[in-house]
């Protein structure tokens, strides 16, 4: 029968929090370690676990060796113990384990089959394991794994899962799950595939990205509750290292070399990977732009459909300005029809603008901002004696604006809260982080019930 439990603090023990490793992994509760695929999450995990086996992991179990269970779908046992003799580990301390069922043979003799944990129904098998062992960490790789719903559903993970964080507080087991980013750019904390009841449920998250330019490796603390470690960001780098197997044949082995403090968020390094290129216009985008320099710089998409409709499908046209983010779209007049844009060098197609040879200024930085955006906007002080704007040329059109905004990095957050819906609009319809982030912007005053003018 369900009912409530009232608890008096003035009896609960307070403790500090423990780590296995400070200020990364915490005992007694889930900790994610999430990233692409072949960045180098595992083998970062590996690192560490192998260095707890040994005792060497800066925590509360320092000089202490441990007992780590981990549970794997994603390696053999024999490439296990080849990484795991690379990362330096005790081979007699790190402990795969798996499920086993009985099978019957068709001659009525039964053998043993390995299969796959579920939760919560084999709780207690996973409980039983970590306490034969005497395991103070469990690696779970990928955590996708244990669950037996949907993981894109918060009631199936959250199910699955809540017992098992249950589970490490009684214990005091650090649990460290290790989960798969979702594709393209976007904000890193977003960036979890599945439900956000993943990021819920753990206390520490450390996100995990690739440099696609110079191959070093970023480890980020994106959320840290027992500490003051969020935003702590650390590189490290992958290098192969000679292992001969049990046949003297040799395997090549990724290592963690290189682990410090960096001054490189993963973000930074997700948003440097997916920032959008100066696109090469194919012959359906540069018909486009021609055309729209031709009617001074922009047209309706109904005129634009119909002029370059004998060449080509009025889906190639709008993929065209899908794929490039210097054909931009807006909405205009009443009622709203939607118009089309060129913001870039009608000298130069395909390259952003470049006012009398030198750089266009930066975001926010301009007198004629449209309208102004960045910061918000303060009452003018009238003791002040610096010239007023009152003078200035009109504000740009929107499409200007969009023009100078796509040719610079894109705008943070806080920019983008400072923007009128219009603008939103008009960056959500370009591509990569200019339009993930507009997108973002328009779900947030969604939610809050903002409609910016």
């Amino acid at each position: 029968m369900n009912g409530n439990t009232y608890v008096k603090l003035s009896e609960v023990k307070s403790t500090r929090p423990r780590f296995l490793y400070d200020p990364l992994l915490v005992e007694g509760v889930v900790n994610l370690i999430a990233g692409d695929g072949g960045v180098g999450k595992s083998t970062l995990v590996l690192d560490w676990i192998a260095k707890a086996t040994r005792g060497r992991l800066e925590g509360d179990y320092q000089g202490r060796p441990a007992n780590v269970l981990i549970y794997s779908q994603e390696d053999s046992d024999s490439l296990l113990k080849a990484r795991a003799l690379a990362a330096g580990a005790d081979l007699n301390r790190l402990i795969p384990f798996y499920k086993t069922d009985a099978i019957t043979l068709p001659d009525g003799s039964t053998t043993e089959s390995r299969s796959g944990y579920m939760l919560p129904d084999d709780l207690g098998l996973i409980e039983q394991a970590l306490i034969d062992r005497s395991a103070i960490a469990l690696v779970v790789d990928p955590l996708t794994s244990l669950v037996g719903g949907d993981s894109n559903k918060r009631d199936d993970v959250r199910k699955a899962l809540d017992p098992l964080a249950a589970l490490a507080e009684k214990l005091h087991v650090t649990v460290i799950g290790l989960l798969h980013f979702n594709k393209g750019g976007g904000y890193q904390s977003d960036k979890i595939s599945g439900s956000h009841a993943f990021r819920d449920l753990c206390r520490s998250l450390i996100l995990v990205a690739k440099d696609d330019g110079s191959g070093t490796r970023y480890a980020t603390i994106d959320k840290s509750n027992y500490s003051q470690a969020a935003g702590t960001s650390y590189e490290f780098n992958l290098s192969n290292r000679d292992m001969p197997d049990d046949n003297d044949e040799m395997n090549h082995i990724g290592v963690v070399t290189g682990w410090q403090v960096s001054d490189k968020s993963v973000g930074d390094v997700i948003n440097q990977n997916h920032a959008v290129p100066e696109p090469e216009a194919n012959d359906c985008e540069r018909d486009v732009i021609d055309y729209l320099i031709e009617q001074g710089g922009s047209a309706s998409k109904t005129d634009v459909v119909k002029a370059l409709t004998p060449d080509y499908t009025r889906k190639q046209i709008e993929h065209a300005r899908e794929r490039n983010p210097l054909i931009v779209s807006s909405r205009s007049g009443y009622p709203a029809k939607a118009m089309w844009s060129y913001a870039g060098n009608p000298g130069n197609p395909g390259k952003p603008p470049v006012s009398n040879g030198s750089q266009p200024p930066m975001f926010g930085e301009t007198k004629a901002d449209y309208p102004t955006v960045g910061r918000p906007s303060e009452p003018r002080n009238t003791n002040d004696p610096s010239p007023s704007n009152d003078g200035l040329p009109s504000l740009p059109s929107i499409t200007e604006w969009t023009r100078d905004i796509l040719s610079h990095p894109a705008p943070s957050d806080e920019e983008y809260r400072h923007m009128s819906a219009e603008q939103v609009d008009a960056l959500a319809d370009a591509q990569g982080l200019y339009a993930s982030k507009a997108w973002a912007e328009r779900e947030r005053r969604s939610n809050d019930g903002i409609r910016k003018a």
